[in-house]
């Protein structure tokens, strides 16, 4: 089991399953099969880390795919999958939390059924 932590901000799509997937910097790997638990926290600054704030659902894990974000920055069915209402909101959200992509920057997209 492995647990993913979301922020606020997505509560609402995972709870109503609009949120599928979430997209991650390529730096470990999660199985096919793999049961996630997905959590809501909250950042608390001060002591900088996340507190788990809310488990949201269990759900298994159904694909992992590596992908590029030279292949993910103009795909806007993975973005409408990760929750974005578009592709240009996803950018922006990347943009915002990782800075300038090189098109070469490896990311995982982990779905779940």
């Amino acid at each position: 089991m492995v647990v993913l932590r979301f922020t606020r901000e997505w509560y609402d799509k995972l709870l109503s399953g609009e949120k599928k997937q979430t997209t991650i910097p390529n730096n470990f790997m999660i199985k096919r099969g793999t049961i996630l638990d997905l959590w809501v926290t909250k950042r608390v600054q001060e002591l900088r880390f996340s507190v788990l704030d809310k488990k949201v659902k269990r759900v298994r894990c159904s694909e992992v795919q590596e992908k590029t974000w030279g292949e993910l920055k103009n795909d806007e069915e993975w973005a409408k999958k990760d929750g974005f209402q578009s592709l240009e909101e996803a950018r922006k959200w990347f943009l915002r939390h990782y800075g300038e992509l090189a098109d070469s920057t490896k990311f995982v997209v982990i779905k779940w059924d």
